[in-house]
């Protein structure tokens, strides 16, 4: 990720969309821990979260998550079909809808805790010039 946030910072306010994914070619399984004593489970594709702690969050966050596929090579096609277009389809839309936000570079809510994207908005509706 740190790769990637230095080759997209030379390229200016352009929105970008990076994916980690790890293409393995060996068995992927899963654990299921509410079943004693866990039962294995073979699946094409495993999504791993980490937290990390950012030691000077600046304002931001404390905690920041990173997000890495791990996808069998025989799913991988798929895995674009199904996931990773989609994906980019929906990030398009949501970079058009909220061109305004993102050219100001911050956006406001009514709500933090209950919003959806399309609310959004690149300053607050109840200031006064």
């Amino acid at each position: 990720m740190d790769h990637a946030e230095k080759v997209w910072r030379r390229h200016g306010t352009r929105a970008a969309l990076t994916l980690s994914v790890c293409v393995v070619d060996s068995p992927t399984i899963l654990v299921d821990a509410r079943i004693e004593p866990g039962e294995f489970i073979l699946t094409p594709w495993i999504r791993v979260i980490r937290q990390e702690v950012v030691p000077e969050p600046r304002g931001g966050p404390a905690i920041r998550f990173y997000v890495v596929d791990f996808v069998h090579s025989s799913y991988l096609k798929m895995f674009i079909a199904d996931h990773v277009l989609p994906l980019g389809e929906l990030f398009a839309t949501r970079v058009k809808t909220n061109e305004a936000v993102l050219t100001a570079g911050q956006g406001w809510v009514e709500n933090i805790y209950d919003w959806r994207w399309d609310d959004i908005q690149p300053e607050r509706s109840d200031q006064t010039p």
